[in-house]
């Protein structure tokens, strides 16, 4: 079934089956067990249908060993990247957060290799 829809009183999906959009509209959907999205750049868009202009969408994709976080704008023509990990394998090379203020509330603890410089700057502004 290449190009079709799926059935939305039936409870599964065939293994088999292609289709270019499946619509799922209901008040909650359930996904049990294990859900993986398979692409050569896998991504997620969580849309809040009720948010105000240009807050609605976020999306979540993998690519190139990067996984990132973006506010993007209503029209889906432009976006911010705000959380990003890069990684080698299995090892984290890094991660990064931009955004115009970042709180850490609670106890903070930091811990750094041997040899390691951590530098924190402060500004403080009445």
């Amino acid at each position: 079934m290449s190009g079709g829809s799926i059935d939305p009183t039936i409870n599964t999906v065939p293994v088999d089956t292609t289709v270019d959009t499946i619509l799922l509209t209901a008040p909650n959907i359930d996904l049990k067990g294990n859900t993986t999205v398979l692409s050569t750049t896998p991504q997620l868009w969580l849309e809040e249908t009720d948010g105000v202009i240009n807050e609605k969408h976020v999306l979540l994709k993998q690519s190139g060993g990067a996984f990132t976080l973006t506010a993007v704008d209503d029209a889906h023509s432009a976006g911010s990247v705000f959380f990003s990990v890069a990684r080698t394998g299995i090892t984290v090379d890094s991660i990064d957060l931009t955004a115009t203020n970042i709180n850490l509330n609670g106890k903070t603890k930091i811990t750094m290799a041997s040899g390691d410089t951590l530098l924190f700057l402060f500004y403080h502004s009445n």
